[in-house]
């Protein structure tokens, strides 16, 4: 079935209110119901609990993942040929020329979904029932928008669809599933972008207490995947469960762990377990895990003013290293941020044009350093965008390892950018999240009450 409306809304813990209550309760001896296109390698685990989520709302809007702080593939491009192609038997009457291509949805039975395009009606047609029939299914409303200079100015279209898929289940069954497809298409351009969801909602009982809870797949073709290395071959991310686990009414983290991903090891509710889902994400089993090393970490609580600053090392671009310490005598602002991380990117050019603003004075240092990140998304980075930048930059060489060693470890940051800054002794006398414009106001304040001024 197809959703004619095209909504775009958030999907938030309003929407599951009106869904089945799910229990998440002691596991009992219950045939498996994990489909074999993503089941792990049998494992002897305990099955610590078993998740039912039977509800599919139909439609989902993408920037959820922005917004939960939770990484998605983003969308996929297939091509568009202008052959007709075979399965197509009666189209609709086109204004332009028309442009074919195809979506794979599921795992069971017939998966290929057809798509023509008319860009001269602004119209996109898809063959969700599968008929071959491109003019019998519902239409979809399309919003038109128009990004980037006007001497260089392109023309989208996109919206959401919601396409019934059938999932293998194992044991000969089959689900029919809604997932959420997001199409988005560049006028003239023989290119369509494609995203797509499997959604499924309840509310989770564990210890006599109720939570909303969402699963969520993130591969092409909606299956949701438990496997890291599978995933991580075919090159899709695995699945996740979003629980609200302090209640407030969204499943966006805030500091509370809400999002768990399929297939490593993850605390639940108090426990570690591994979570495995079957193909359409209906059914989920958590089974005891061991805690991961860094566990053994507990959290340190966060640098505040008036704190000493935790000393550490980085790599600096050129290959040498450097310690804060280096910097003892001067005032600091220190800057954490990582490539990954889109408001940092933000912030950077802010960063850069107060230090040029600053530099003269002697008795003050700007260090960003990069954190909780891949030595090659860094190096990439630098080499794209270094020469822009005359503050020192350096490397955190913990990496996204968190073994007590790491920069936001030491500091005990949840969120970055963070920025600090450091008296010439190197305690701490004001700490920043994100570089707002109140931020930037207090900050130019506070350099500018110990004499530091800008030009």
């Amino acid at each position: 079935m197809m959703n004619a409306t095209g909504h775009n809304r958030f999907f938030t813990e309003n929407d599951v209110q009106r869904f089945v209550i799910v229990s998440l309760t002691a596991a009992l001896c219950a045939p498996s119901l994990l489909g074999a296109q993503d089941k792990p390698a049998p494992s002897a685990a305990k099955e610590v609990a078993r998740i039912t989520l039977p509800a599919t709302p139909l439609v989902f809007q993408g920037d959820f993942f922005q917004r939960s702080g939770t990484k998605t593939l983003g969308f996929q491009s297939r091509a568009l040929l202008s052959g007709r192609p075979a399965g197509v038997t009666k189209e609709p009457a086109y204004k332009g020329k028309a442009l074919y291509g195809s979506i794979v949805l599921g795992n069971q039975g017939q998966t290929e979904y057809l798509i023509a395009v008319d860009d001269d009606a602004q119209a996109v047609y898809l063959d969700a029932n599968q008929n071959g029939d491109l003019s019998d299914d519902s239409p979809v409303a399309w919003t038109w928008q128009s990004k980037g200079r006007k001497d260089a100015e392109k023309h989208f279209y996109e919206a959401n669809w919601s396409v019934e898929a059938r999932f293998d289940l194992g044991g000969k069954r089959v689900s029919r599933t809604p997932l959420s497809v997001a199409l988005m298409h560049e006028a003239g351009s023989d290119t369509l972008r494609v995203r797509v969801y499997t959604v499924r909602s309840g509310r989770a009982e564990h210890r006599s207490k109720i939570y909303s809870a969402l699963v969520i797949s993130n591969s092409r073709t909606g299956v949701v995947l438990s496997d890291p290395e599978l995933a991580a071959s075919q090159k899709e991310g695995v699945g996740t469960l979003f629980v609200d686990a302090n209640g407030d009414g969204t499943f966006m983290p805030m500091g509370v762990k809400k999002a768990f991903p399929m297939g490593s090891a993850v605390e639940f509710f108090g426990e570690w377990v591994k979570l495995e889902s079957n193909a359409d994400g209906s059914v989920v089993v958590a089974r005891a895990a061991a805690a991961p090393p860094e566990a053994a970490f507990k959290p340190l609580p966060p640098k505040k003013a008036g704190d000493t600053a935790a000393d550490f090392e980085m790599l600096l671009p050129d290959g040498s290293k450097a310690k804060l310490s280096d910097y003892k005598g001067k005032y600091v602002l220190l800057d954490l941020w990582a490539t990954w991380c889109g408001p940092c990117l933000t912030a950077m050019p802010k960063v850069e044009a107060h230090w040029k603003a600053l530099r003269h004075n002697a008795n003050l240092a700007f260090v960003g350093v990069c954190v909780s990140d891949e030595r090659a998304a860094f190096d990439k980075w630098v080499k794209e965008n270094g020469p822009g930048y005359s503050f020192t930059i350096g490397y955190d060489p913990a990496g996204k390892q968190t073994l007590g060693k790491d920069v936001m470890y030491l500091y005990g940051v949840a969120a970055i950018p963070t920025t600090y800054v450091l008296d010439p002794e190197g305690r701490i006398l004001a700490v920043y999240t994100g570089l707002t414009s109140e931020n930037e106001k207090a900050l130019l304040k506070l350099l500018e009450e110990k004499g530091i001024k800008e030009k």
